[in-house]
């Protein structure tokens, strides 16, 4: 159980920290209901295995989340989001643009705080 936690934590948070998160929070509620509840009940409740099935049903969940993360990991999908200037001149060092660094702004600074 503890592998599959962190192995999806490690793939989850590396995901959102470089600034993919719709896709983590669909995959999240999608896993949530479609492996963890479900197999919950059909472990537990359906064949008898009580406790053990809630568990193991747990455990998949958790494995099934971090191998999707990891796919898309690998993918590199997340590197074409382009709504971060940083990210997207970090991505791309030979064509950094230091307009878009000084024209953004921060909240409270503009406002003179």
């Amino acid at each position: 159980m503890e592998i599959g936690r962190a192995f999806n934590h490690v793939e989850d948070n590396s995901l959102r920290g470089a600034g993919d998160v719709f896709f983590p929070m669909v995959i999240a509620v999608i896993s949530c209901w479609g492996v963890s509840i479900l197999f919950a009940y059909l472990l537990g409740i359906r064949l008898g295995m009580g406790l053990a099935g809630c568990w193991i049903a747990f455990m998949l969940d958790e494995m099934f989340r971090g191998s999707i993360f990891f796919i898309r990991f690998r993918s590199r999908k997340w590197t074409k989001k382009e709504s971060d200037p940083i990210l997207t001149n970090l991505q791309n060092p030979d064509k950094i643009n230091l307009k878009t660094f000084s024209n953004m702004t921060f909240k409270g600074m503009a406002d003179g705080q």
